[in-house]
């Protein structure tokens, strides 16, 4: 699919992350967890190409949003940090990926987050809750520091709300910023605590090496390979 988006809003959601909402002239169609192409054409200069997880929920067609880290993304995402304005035009290619959720794919799921990874589990938890749908999920997630746990705040709103989600945070490094909850990376023993059920079926992203480890650390808990579905972002 190939449509038109004009940028209609740019907000600063952590420290290094920005959130960009798009009105889209025609509507959009696709699956929670999966991505597009991002065509950017800078007045002089070469097209660039990106490609961004979608965060928002299949339930919105008429806008769609982007979370969008400044830095270690590229070119495209350094000129959306730095440049983007609102009212601008983007050419949008896609959706693309097979990792997503759909309904009748499980009825109860597991997220598993480090960092920017969030963004195709909050894509997710918003189509469910939306819809509405009876499916228990339960959302692990780690930052460096709780300033950058993205959407903290929206999250615990809806778990409030929906007594169908759980979720579990940790931070790796909450230097002298408040915080009372879990400390150090996704272990064994946060997995064996969060995990509702072995036959959950089980997603995990992040940074390179991550969710092969996690995966590692699933099997040894006793989830099935096959039920392990992971994404690493770069």
């Amino acid at each position: 699919m190939e449509l038109t988006a004009r940028l209609t809003s740019i907000r600063h959601s952590t420290p290094t992350v920005k959130t960009f909402t798009f009105f889209v002239s025609r509507g959009f169609t696709f699956l929670p967890g999966q991505w597009i192409d991002l065509w950017i054409e800078p007045p002089d200069e070469e097209p660039l190409i990106g490609g961004f997880t979608l965060v928002s929920s299949p339930s919105q067609s008429e806008y769609m949003e982007l979370a969008i880290k400044g830095t270690g993304g590229g070119r495209a995402a350094s000129f959306m940090h730095n440049k983007a304005k609102l009212g601008d035009l983007f050419h949008v290619e896609g959706p693309s990926g097979t990792f997503y959720f759909k309904e009748g794919m499980a009825n109860s799921i597991v997220l598993i987050a480090g960092g920017i990874g969030i963004n195709p589990f909050m894509s997710m938890i918003r189509y469910i809750n939306d819809t509405n749908l009876d499916i228990k999920t339960t959302l692990i997630y780690s930052a460096k520091t709780p300033m950058e746990l993205l959407f903290r705040q929206e999250l615990e709103a809806i778990q409030r709300r929906n007594g169908r989600l759980r979720c579990y945070f940790t931070v790796s490094s909450p230097n002298a910023e408040p915080w009372t909850g879990n400390v150090g990376r996704i272990d064994e023993t946060l997995l064996g605590t969060a995990l509702p059920s072995k036959k959950s079926l089980v997603y995990v992203c992040g940074p390179p090496g991550m969710p092969t480890q996690i995966a590692e650390k699933l099997k040894g808990l006793g989830v099935g390979e096959q039920d392990i579905l992971y994404e690493e972002w770069w």
